[in-house]
């Protein structure tokens, strides 16, 4: 994905945290390099650039995401950047 779709991607999270659903979630994670991996209740969301007590958590709902998630997103992706 190229740069400026990713910069719209993640403007999109900032702006409008309600409606996400865990696909577009998943995308906005992998488009930046995340890993996503599977844990007991929730999923595992790690950047191999990144410490490794900074991860984030996804539910595995497949309806609309709590703008929580979509936060936490953001911030570890800004942690990233």
């Amino acid at each position: 994905m190229g740069t400026n779709k990713r910069k719209k991607l993640l403007e999109r999270a900032k702006t409008s945290p309600k409606g996400w659903t865990r696909k577009e979630l998943d995308k906005l994670y992998v488009t930046f390099g995340f890993v996503i991996e599977a844990g007991k209740k929730h999923d595992i969301v790690k950047h191999p650039k990144l410490p490794p007590n900074i991860k984030g958590t996804l539910t595995r709902s497949s309806k609309e995401i709590h703008p929580d998630y979509i936060r936490h997103a953001v911030d570890l992706i800004e942690e990233l950047l």
